[in-house]
């Protein structure tokens, strides 16, 4: 038979009155009301962070399709038209279409192959276009072949525009399946 039993030495709940008991209650209480509060913050930065990378490679593709459609328009207005202000017009749009072609992301790791290779398909593109573009700026109109290359440049812009449709369509298609496995890993 036993003998009553001894008390334990060490920490035991028991032993506690109860507004400890409460405390010690409320404190974890408030502990996991703030470790669910930070996982939430952590969560929410995450997402915030994809969405807008996923938004700004959006607006980047569409900004350069955007400005080579401009710079062709700006381009026949020149051809048509030829005069100061419709240089002037021209310039700033082949500028802008510069800028927007180097704002695209050209890292085969960031992009991966579709998008890079289509950017690549757009870089070596315009850098061709570039040369015959400015090649049938500087002819004389009166020139023997300058209908045949001015046409050659319309067809350019054409398969340029094509390039730009086609990257952006990767682009959404890419932020499109990375939004996808971010919502399908919050989902609890």
């Amino acid at each position: 038979m036993e003998g009553p039993r001894k008390p334990r030495a060490g920490f035991s709940l028991r032993r506690l009155p109860l507004r400890q008991k409460i405390g010690a209650l409320a404190a974890g209480i408030v502990l996991l009301m703030l470790s669910t509060g930070i996982v939430s913050i952590l969560l929410v930065t995450r997402t915030t962070h994809t969405m807008q990378s996923i938004l700004n490679d959006n607006q980047v593709s569409y900004n350069l399709q955007q400005a080579v459609a401009a710079e062709s328009h700006a381009f026949r207005a020149l051809v048509q038209t030829p005069g100061e202000e419709t240089r002037k017009a021209y310039d700033e749009a082949a500028a802008e279409t510069a800028r927007c072609l180097a704002a695209v992301p050209y890292d085969y790791a960031l992009t991966g192959e579709a998008r890079f290779e289509i950017t690549w398909t757009i870089r070596s593109s315009y850098e061709t276009y570039c040369a015959r573009r400015d090649a049938v700026l500087a002819m004389d109109p009166a020139t023997a072949g300058y209908i045949d290359a001015l046409y050659d440049v319309y067809a350019m812009q054409e398969y340029l525009a094509q390039y730009c449709g086609e990257l952006t369509a990767r682009v959404l298609q890419a932020g499109n399946d990375t939004y996808n496995a971010e919502s399908s890993r919050m989902v609890v």
